[in-house]
């Protein structure tokens, strides 16, 4: 009769506690060494009367089952809801996995203003890695992304913007970030200097393919790119070096106007 109530038991609930007792109890009672010892103590009807008992006892702990009768109630510690997942990695619909904008991070601007990365989404962005006190690299592309600039249709500035990143997240503050706007004549109508944490900007780097490495005086060593990102964030094109003609950059950005 036990044998016949523990088969339908564990067809009807079979994650549940009483199969695990009932298992690890049949174990007990079909090794020989157990139950060489225990026939020393108990008769065979005083063991499957044990044995039953302990089936019963197990059933009084079961846990109920909730309504799909899969998955236990959740009012247990270990197995508490997670919070949801946050809206930074969650909601990106209109991005590929190649997109910049998958980055998790929260950046500041030259105001103080903080802005989460797939808040830029939605226009051509021309985008460059540079720090402030920076006196020769920095400027010149500073200075080549203003050549870009001026090359623009006046029917395609209005889709662009340009934005820095800084290397340096423990002097360029945003006064430092405006500073070197103002001293390199940056519209900031049309651009944004952003700085953020050391994470933030290693994540940053590798995707964009800019490798960096700070020396002893804080200063960096760094590689000089210009990237273009489509208005989903993904790499569409970039130019590399100083002083490079922008002709070819120019031709991307209108590929992927008229896209």
């Amino acid at each position: 009769i036990v044998l016949i109530f523990l088969r339908s038991a564990s067809d009807t609930a079979s994650d549940s506690v009483c199969g695990s007792w009932a298992s690890v109890m049949n174990t007990i009672y079909s090794t020989k060494f157990l139950s060489t010892s225990l026939s020393s103590i108990f008769t065979m009807n005083t063991r499957w009367i044990a044995f039953t008992a302990f089936f019963a006892l197990c059933l009084s702990f079961q846990q109920p089952l909730s309504a799909d009768n899969k998955h236990p109630n959740k009012h247990s510690n270990c197995c508490s809801e997670l919070p949801q997942q946050s809206a930074k990695t969650q909601g990106i619909k209109s991005v590929s996995d190649a997109s910049v904008y998958n980055l998790v991070g929260r950046w500041t601007d030259q105001d103080g203003r903080t802005v989460q990365f797939d808040a830029l989404k939605g226009k051509i962005h021309v985008v460059a890695m540079v720090f402030t006190s920076c006196e020769y690299a920095c400027p010149r592309i500073a200075a080549d992304i203003q050549a870009l600039e001026r090359r623009l249709p006046s029917e395609q500035k209005n889709n662009i913007d340009f934005l820095l990143f800084s290397f340096d997240t423990k002097r360029d503050t945003p006064k430092k970030l405006r500073e070197f706007a103002l001293k390199n004549t940056l519209d900031l109508k049309h651009w944004t200097l952003f700085r953020g944490s050391k994470l933030d900007v290693r994540r940053l780097a590798a995707v964009l393919g800019v490798n960096y490495k700070q020396d002893a005086n804080g200063d960096f060593a760094h590689s000089n790119i210009i990237t273009i990102l489509n208005a989903k964030g993904e790499i569409a094109y970039q130019q590399t070096g100083l002083g490079t003609d922008p002709t070819a950059t120019l031709e991307a950005i209108a590929k992927i106007i008229k896209l």
